[in-house]
């Protein structure tokens, strides 16, 4: 992922802006956990929460975080120390590069 660059994910009705935008503020207060478990080594916690950002990123129509997600799973099953940092580090830069946004109104 490049540096400054941001993204924006259109969603279509206000309730639903409202819960990917807070899934987003949980995912980025997360990361904070998530590199407390690399700093004791703790590869089960970090297999577990990868594999529930591969389901949650995909039900929130996020991508980058299944794909995020898979990657830290599979990094910290194989206790891969260096791998599961980048890893995490890049999800903190996804996270607060992504903007909810609505749709654009269509001019007539």
């Amino acid at each position: 992922m490049e540096q400054g660059l941001s993204y924006s994910l259109v969603v279509d009705n206000e309730e639903d802006q409202h819960l990917v935008a807070r899934y987003l503020e949980r995912k980025a207060s997360q990361v904070s956990f998530l590199r407390q478990c690399v700093a004791e080594e703790n590869y089960d916690e970090l297999s577990r929460t990868g594999h529930k950002l591969v389901g949650s990123g995909a039900a929130y129509g996020l991508p980058r975080i299944t794909e995020l997600g898979r990657e830290l799973h599979v990094a910290a099953s194989k206790l891969e120390h260096a791998d599961c940092i980048n890893i995490i580090d890049r999800l903190a830069d996804f996270v607060s590069r992504v903007s909810v946004v609505p749709p654009q109104t269509q001019v007539r």
